[in-house]
């Protein structure tokens, strides 16, 4: 998984020069607001080698379909025009293509998420000056409220389709077993029991990192199981779609460590502090959840940035990698957390 490893070497910094946030406030503002086309070009200044590559198959393919002559532009990984790719570069290319094809599944889901969460801001934003203007010219408070999240009826449907999309591509997370159903359903009793397994027996460990690895991990699952309790639970638009969005982002932060050869246990054991929040927040109906679930997610996602933030100085190769790309990631997350808190 090395060679994998290196496939996406540097995508904290590509993805930065790409300029993810502008691009998707620009298309924002002019309607263009596309998160697949949008993803395409990020992914595109992020990986423009391996995008290229993938643009030169795909003429290949065309034209011995039509039966010309393909005009030949950059050559495949490891090998000349003509020849053939040996078995092992092409094993690890194939690899390589694999956490790419994941990687870019992320970055889709998660521009995706920008843009629901965009839109759920502006609807906010908009029901509070509706409400502003309402009770300025009504002494009643009687004034029109515009609902966060009912937009016209194409943005609606663009949502339900964003959401649809991002879902779709995590049924294979039960491949993950601390991802999978019996793990979800019963947090207290089977995770706190669970001695961790680790999937990568022979990767090399820093043991100073051990403590920032299980938080990230800790963080990530405690995050995954209030998140799914909140999108079933929670009444207000924008925590909702908050919410199933962090859901399949973390799940898929955990199959990308997973493919990236890193050392993920089979179960994680929340600490007992996280496990009486999760009971507590159980308990609750409401906008007291909403509130509970808003305060716990934006105190995790501060621990987590700490502890992605001394992975990315001291962890393994891969998980600097995930890091670079995790980190922006939460920081947007918590102001997120605060705009709609």
């Amino acid at each position: 998984m090395q060679a994998a490893g290196a496939a996406v070497g540097g995508i904290g910094a590509a993805l930065d020069q790409a300029g993810a946030g502008q691009m998707v406030e620009q298309r924002h503002q002019r309607g263009l607001l596309d998160p697949h086309g949008l993803g395409q070009a990020v992914l595109a200044a992020a990986f423009p080698r391996m995008v290229a590559q993938q643009q030169q198959r795909r003429r290949r393919g065309v034209a011995e379909a039509e039966g010309r002559q393909p005009q030949i532009g950059l050559a495949p990984l490891g090998a000349g025009d003509g020849d053939e790719m040996p078995a092992e570069a092409a094993e690890q290319v194939g690899r390589g293509e694999a956490v790419h094809a994941e990687l870019h599944r992320f970055l889709i889901m998660r521009v995706q998420f920008i843009a629901a969460a965009w839109r759920a801001w502006l609807a906010g934003r908009r029901r509070r000056a509706a409400a502003h203007s309402g009770a300025a010219g009504n002494p009643r408070g009687r004034g029109p409220v515009a609902v966060a999240g009912n937009l016209p009826g194409r943005d609606s449907m663009q949502r339900r389709a964003m959401m649809g999309g991002a879902m779709s591509g995590l049924a294979g997370a039960a491949l993950l077993p601390l991802a999978a159903g019996s793990a979800m359903a019963q947090p207290a009793s089977g995770m706190a029991q669970t001695t961790p397994r680790m999937t990568a027996p022979g990767a090399t460990v820093n043991d100073d990192m051990a403590p920032w690895r299980m938080r990230v991990l800790a963080g990530g699952v405690f995050s995954m199981q209030t998140s799914a309790l909140a999108a079933e639970r929670a009444r207000t638009p924008s925590v909702r779609a908050f919410a199933q969005f962090e859901t399949a982002e973390q799940e898929g932060m955990l199959r990308a460590m997973q493919l990236a050869g890193l050392p993920v246990p089979a179960q994680v054991p929340l600490p007992g502090e996280a496990l009486q929040e999760l009971q507590a927040m159980q308990a609750l109906q409401g906008e007291a959840f909403e509130r509970r679930y808003l305060a716990g997610q934006t105190a995790t996602h501060e621990a987590l940035l700490r502890a992605q933030q001394a992975l990315l100085s001291g962890g393994l190769p891969a998980e600097r990698v995930i890091a670079a790309l995790a980190v922006p990631g939460i920081e947007q997350h918590i102001a997120m957390l605060r705009g709609i808190g």
